[in-house]
């Protein structure tokens, strides 16, 4: 599942529209694309992958941080920016609050949507601050669950590791949600809150 990413192609207005998320198959099915526009994105997938499998091969580019797919995502937004950009203005809405949805907990903050909703500089500190203490809180429920139960961890990066995501798990990490965006909305106004919910539009389900 994609990320809340931190660099955006532009689009119209001040909040951008991932691109990138054209890849995905669900979002060319919400978004209704036709069979045409499908293949249109397969195959600038495509170019961009052997693009990149060529400069991997010839020793033009190396691997470093990012994976391989991850150089054909960057190779393919272009391309997958000026179909986008064709779409209808009912799909680049859509396609918006797709791109908001990925920050999940933190629409706040996507790139424009803080600016949009005029949130000043006293209630984005508020916001960071309660929604820390709820991460922390059931990260520290989470953790002690793990323990007392024996669930298996994952091992991860620099010697980490987290708790297998189990049903109970997935279930606090639910209400963990719920209560920063509960807490996210008490630190908006209710006219915030409203035009968040617009900008956000129906939960995009995968």
């Amino acid at each position: 599942m994609l990320a809340c990413l931190s660099a955006f192609v532009s689009a119209q207005a001040e909040i951008p529209i991932q691109w990138s998320l054209l890849a995905e198959p669900a979002v060319q099915r919400e978004l209704k694309l036709s069979r045409f526009e499908v293949e249109r994105i397969q195959g600038i997938w495509t170019r961009s992958e052997a693009a990149v499998k060529q400069k991997l091969d010839s020793g033009e580019a190396r691997r470093a941080t990012i994976s391989s797919w991850g150089m054909t995502m960057q190779a393919a937004t272009p391309g997958l920016q000026r179909l986008g950009q064709s779409l209808p203005p009912n799909q680049k809405r859509r396609a918006r609050e797709i791109s908001i949805q990925q920050c999940k907990t933190d629409p706040v903050s996507y790139p424009g949507v803080a600016e949009t909703l005029q949130v000043t500089s006293e209630q984005l500190s508020r916001i960071s601050k309660h929604r820390q203490q709820v991460l922390d809180n059931y990260q520290q429920r989470i953790e002690r669950y793990a323990g007392n139960h024996r669930v298996p961890r994952i091992p991860m990066k620099g010697g980490m590791s987290q708790p297998t995501r189990t049903p109970a798990i997935l279930k606090l990490e639910a209400d963990r949600d719920k209560r920063v965006q509960s807490a996210l909305h008490q630190d908006l106004t209710k006219q915030q809150v409203a035009k968040l919910k617009s900008l956000l539009g129906k939960p995009f389900l995968r």
